[in-house]
């Protein structure tokens, strides 16, 4: 289970026999979360707590809280009761820029980088006759390269077809600094821009 209070991420590993356990253990640290925000004159937002249950992609069964579920983390020993936090569990989440989906396809997050890097380039085909090769590389390091790139360490073992999708982007910023047709091969000319393909970056 994960759980992430803003900044502030909670893991904890748990079998599904223990969740009554887990549950406790999560209701303990939410209160000692809350209660060092206070501390610290800070305020705990429960609206913006995510809880997501992650378990290995080969596990076909269904998760011991489904989405749509409530839980409660607010301690029963809490003397506040105005600021329960009654969360529901989410198929997805993220944390530090990336969306966790609850198998750890990764499907969810290459989608949005897959639909960010589109926009960019259609942005940047507009001003493309205005520019040089050499600016045209710069900006596509600087605003695609940036995107396939970060936090890529968790592509590692994912499907092809999902890489794959990854690879049409960098084949289409190709495409652009070079002002080729779609449907030209990329191969040569990645090279000679000593592009790295995505399977290897």
């Amino acid at each position: 289970a994960v759980v992430s209070t803003q900044s502030t991420g909670i893991y904890i590993r748990f079998d599904e026999s223990d969740w009554s356990f887990t549950e406790d253990r999560l209701r303990k640290c939410f209160t000692d979360i809350e209660a060092w925000m206070a501390r610290s004159f800070l305020k705990l937002n429960p609206s913006k707590t995510e809880l997501l249950f992650i378990s290995t992609r080969s596990d076909k069964s269904a998760n011991v809280v489904k989405p749509g579920d409530k839980v409660n983390l607010t301690s029963s020993m809490t003397a506040v009761t105005t600021n329960a936090a009654i969360v529901d569990p989410k198929n997805a989440a993220r944390n530090l820029g990336v969306i966790f989906d609850d198998k750890l396809t990764m499907k969810a997050h290459i989608s949005k980088i897959v639909r960010e890097c589109n926009y960019v380039l259609h942005n940047l085909r507009r001003i493309g006759k205005m520019l040089s090769k050499d600016h045209k590389i710069l900006l596509v390091n600087a605003l695609i390269h940036s995107k396939l790139d970060y936090c890529n360490g968790l592509f590692a073992g994912l499907d092809k077809v999902d890489i794959a999708r990854l690879q049409k982007i960098q084949n289409a910023a190709v495409r652009f600094v070079f002002g080729t047709r779609q449907w030209r091969g990329v191969t040569n000319l990645r090279k000679q821009l000593h592009f790295i393909p995505v399977d290897l970056r």
